[in-house]
């Protein structure tokens, strides 16, 4: 049985969407002052116990080695706590996309991830056609994501697949796993922030329920929309949407 999650906008009094808004600022600013105020002290042990490991005894080296493996998920979590921030704070910046360079930087960061995972990555050809004109940045961010979303959960021998289509209404992405796909009751919480899958959980993987939230806030920063289609044991397919915006567009 197929199911979806689309992260579709609610409804509510503009009144209630004020003070939502009011409140979301206050929290923001203090957010940023917490994250900017840890990155000091997590980049300053990073750097410690790096040069430990290399002098450390080898029955200290397992416990050393524990320490990295944490300040690196402490670092990761501020990082992205950061990026969410600044998604929700800052405009999207319009320019013509350069898909061959976008889709190079994924293919050189993911393609040795994948192989060392015994999966196969399979990038399509990036979109031909009129000049494209959005935020690179963006959507960087939501394929980066997406991507190591899939290749967390595809078992070795699968293949993670990201197909594009370009039309006169926009270009949609799509990141295709075989992995264990989600049931029908997760869907609906998929975009929440800090909500990780039951089978991460059960299964010990690293992650803080953020990813999805990022790509949601960017998607629609860019007037685009995300979509997450799964079918438990057949794979999860993440799709995104992105309008096409002339350049001549203030």
């Amino acid at each position: 049985m197929h199911s979806r999650s689309k992260d579709e906008p609610g409804h509510g009094s503009a009144a209630a969407l004020d003070l939502g808004h009011d409140v979301d600022r206050e929290v923001s600013i203090r957010l940023r002052t917490v994250l900017h105020e840890i990155q000091a002290p997590i980049l300053s042990l990073r750097l410690r116990i790096d040069a430990l490991v290399e002098q450390s005894p080898a029955a200290l080296r397992s416990l050393v080695e524990d320490c990295q493996t944490e300040l690196r998920q402490l670092d990761e979590v501020s990082r992205r706590l950061l990026q969410f921030d600044r998604l929700q704070n800052t405009e999207a910046e319009h320019a013509p996309v350069d898909w061959n360079r976008l889709f190079g930087r994924l293919g050189s960061r993911f393609e040795p991830i994948a192989a060392s995972a015994g999966v196969q990555l399979v990038l399509a050809p990036a979109p031909a056609g009129p000049t494209f004109v959005s935020d690179a940045e963006r959507i960087h961010l939501i394929l980066n994501n997406l991507l190591d979303n899939a290749l967390r959960h595809a078992p070795k021998g699968t293949v993670v697949r990201l197909d594009c289509s370009a039309s006169g209404e926009g270009v949609r992405l799509t990141v295709r796993d075989q992995g264990p796909g989600l049931p029908p009751e997760e869907l609906p919480h998929l975009f929440d922030p800090f909500r990780r899958a039951t089978a991460d959980e059960h299964a010990g993987r690293s992650g803080f329920g953020l990813g999805l939230s990022l790509c949601r806030t960017a998607a629609t920063a860019l007037g685009g929309h995300l979509e997450i289609d799964s079918e438990l044991g057949n794979g999860t397919s993440a799709g995104v949407f992105l309008p096409r915006r002339l350049s001549t567009d203030p």
